[in-house]
């Protein structure tokens, strides 16, 4: 497993920064709608860490290359961030303070990255300049 994350994010305030090439991407005032291509160059499947800082009215995260969806059916407010861990093991939906959100999730298709390119779109509307998602992971490779 890499020992440093390898993460690609949407913003509110500048559309998308990301260490990936994406497209196409579609902002307005209060709108993300961005389509990442990540490159999961590891031996195996990689489970995404997706943090949310609000503002953001239910935000939803799909990986097309899997087919699978996963959306939290709650307005993240400014100044909040939700943690969104699809990790074996892990699973959960947090609040900064740990407090669970896990219920509001109203599609709980934990998705992988799968090895190769993937295609996926982070969605939410009610942003501002300071909401920000991102996908985090880490590539795991095969050891002998």
């Amino acid at each position: 497993v890499d020992t440093v994350d390898s993460t690609a994010q949407a913003s509110g305030a500048s559309g998308i920064t990301s260490f990936f090439p994406f497209f196409p991407l579609s902002l307005s005032a209060s709108e993300i709608a961005a389509e990442l291509t990540i490159d999961n160059t590891g031996d195996l499947e990689a489970w995404p860490v997706i943090p949310i800082a609000g503002p953001a009215d239910s935000p939803t995260l799909r990986n097309f290359t899997t087919g699978q969806l996963l959306t939290l059916n709650r307005t993240v407010a400014a100044g909040e961030t939700v943690t969104l861990d699809a990790r074996p093991g892990a699973r959960t939906a947090l609040l900064q303070d740990g407090t669970s959100v896990y219920p509001l999730l109203t599609t709980r298709q934990w998705w992988p990255l799968r090895r190769g390119t993937n295609r996926v779109r982070l969605e939410a509307t009610g942003s501002t300049a300071v909401t920000l998602m991102s996908v985090s992971y880490r590539r795991r490779w095969i050891t002998v």
